[in-house]
Parts: structure tokens; C-alpha cells; sequence
């Protein structure tokens, strides 16, 4: 639970920061969609499936609504 109160804190925190990025004296709207998973992985296999979890949050984020975070624990936590 700290791990992902830790992560939603960070992304609060970018998600600021960039709504104060001027590029060139102009203003975008930027936003991010990110996927995560965290856990013990303790083989390279296992390693390349939390990475494949991780993308498929991802694309939860973006199908959803963008501009948000998904994820949790991998099945390897």
C-alpha cells in the first residue's frame, strides 16, 4: 500500500510540474497516461512479465479516460 500512496504521490507532483511547463513561451496541455506493477521478480521470464503487465496497464490508462495511472501489485509481489 505504500508503494502505490508513494507512486500516486509522485504522479500528483509531475502532473503539476507540467501544467507549468512553457515551451518557448507557450502554453500545451500535457498529459500522461502510465501503467505500473510492482513486485518480486526472480527470473528474467518473470521480469519480461511484469514489463508485459505493466504495458497492459498502460493501455487500461488510455482506454479508460487518459491522462491517468493504473496499476498494482504484479502477481509476482
Amino acid at each position: 500500500m505504500e508503494t502505490r500512496d508513494r507512486l500516486r504521490r509522485n504522479d500528483q507532483k509531475v502532473r503539476e510540474y507540467l501544467k507549468q511547463v512553457k515551451i518557448l513561451d507557450l502554453k500545451f496541455d500535457i498529459h500522461i497516461s502510465a501503467g505500473y506493477v510492482y513486485g518480486q521478480a526472480q527470473t528474467p521470464d518473470e521480469v519480461y512479465e511484469m514489463i508485459r503487465e505493466a504495458d497492459r496497464m498502460l493501455y487500461q490508462s488510455k482506454d479508460n479516460v487518459r491522462n491517468q495511472i493504473s496499476g498494482g501489485p504484479s502477481r509476482y509481489n
